[in-house]
């Protein structure tokens, strides 16, 4: 009798791990990446679901929210080879959980690197007055390309901004 009481207490408590470990409540911002025996199955959107324990794995946990990207400061030189000092930030949302997951490791990481690769280009291409006084162009022709590129990555860039330009004390004057 002792041992049925044993046993069933413990088909209860283990009944009650699995079907916890199966309830998800994703909170109405987040996106779950949801894979079943290591393959990509599902995205779960805010609210209720049920996912079948130790089949199926929550791969990763995105947001849906609007995130911000830091271009760290960096040293850039101009057309006409006057060194200057330039950082941004870049604006961007997660459109599809799946290729953010799947078609980047880190699209954090990637956008910002993409983004001073090609603020240097930008840059080098223009001349230093051009640089100072033509910040909206050089944000919509970032915000293009990183666009592009970040499409492929289930990402929208939704804004570039440049926030800071710096020239050698030299010229300030």
């Amino acid at each position: 009798m002792e041992a049925t009481l044993t046993f069933a207490i413990a088909i209860i408590f283990f009944a009650i791990v699995i079907i916890a470990k199966g309830v998800k409540i994703v909170s109405q911002s987040d996106l779950y990446v949801v894979e079943r025996l290591g393959k990509f199955h599902k995205v779960l959107h805010g609210g209720f679901h049920i996912i079948i324990p130790v089949i199926d794995s929550v791969r990763a946990i995105l947001t849906s929210r609007e995130q911000l990207v830091d271009i760290e400061k960096q040293a850039v030189i101009t057309k006409d080879n006057v060194n200057i000092s330039i950082d941004g930030i870049v604006f961007c949302k997660v459109e599809d959980a799946t290729m953010a997951t799947y078609n980047v490791v880190n699209f954090k990481n990637a956008i910002a690197n993409l983004a001073m690769t090609t603020l240097r280009a930008e840059i080098g291409g223009m001349d230093l007055d051009d640089t100072l006084s033509n910040r909206e162009t050089l944000n919509a022709k970032l915000q293009t390309e990183l666009g592009n590129a970040a499409t492929n990555w289930g990402i929208k860039v939704t804004r570039v901004e440049i926030a800071d330009i710096s020239v050698p004390p030299s010229i300030e004057k």
